[in-house]
């Protein structure tokens, strides 16, 4: 009885290893995004309460960070496997490519399914103030994979993709970080 208990217990654990994650990263940007918004005297603005949670599916942004002369309209988008490869076609479809080894040197390739990305809604609860500032539509790769591709070609933080610019965590931290550093600079130079 002790052996299909354990043997449960492993099979549930490899079952949600993957949702575990995606939560302990999120959890980590949470705070990350938070003290670089308090570092630098910026606003976060959550769509919806659980803004840090958001799903690549949903058809809305899940937060804004408002600069003294930007604001970035985020939507998260996450990958389950640290391995994987995430490839988006022209057609604006995706999916991710993970490698199986059973057996030494033997590596079988495991394609997803291709999924639709969706045309997402980057000016949700927009203030009238916000529309004297330069909008930027982020997509954040959180957790990120491997790697990210545009077809054949390799997609690095900071490169634009369907009408966004797509960042993974560290990279959005530079990014805002350099924003600030911008911010400070005007201040001391007024």
């Amino acid at each position: 009885m002790k052996f299909w208990g354990a043997l449960l217990f492993v099979i549930v654990m490899i079952s949600l290893y993957s949702k575990l994650r995606i939560l302990i990263k999120r959890i980590i940007l949470r705070f990350k995004l938070k003290s670089v918004c308090r570092k630098y005297n910026f606003t976060l603005h959550p769509v919806h309460a659980f803004w840090f949670l958001g799903r690549k599916g949903g058809a809305d942004c899940d937060f804004y960070i408002e600069t003294p002369y930007s604001v970035f309209a985020v939507k998260l988008f996450s990958v389950k496997h640290k391995s994987s490869k995430l490839i988006f076609n022209a057609d604006g479809k995706y999916y991710t490519l993970r490698y199986f080894c059973p057996l030494p040197r033997s590596y079988i390739p495991i394609e997803s399914r291709k999924r639709k990305l969706s045309s997402f809604n980057f000016r949700k609860n927009v203030k009238d103030s916000w529309y004297i500032k330069t909008f930027s539509d982020v997509l954040l790769v959180n957790p990120v994979c491997y790697e990210i591709r545009n077809r054949d070609k390799v997609i690095y933080s900071g490169d634009a993709l369907f009408g966004m610019t797509l960042y993974s965590l560290s990279g959005f931290i530079s990014k805002l970080g350099y924003e600030g550093s911008l911010a400070a600079e005007d201040v001391y130079f007024r």
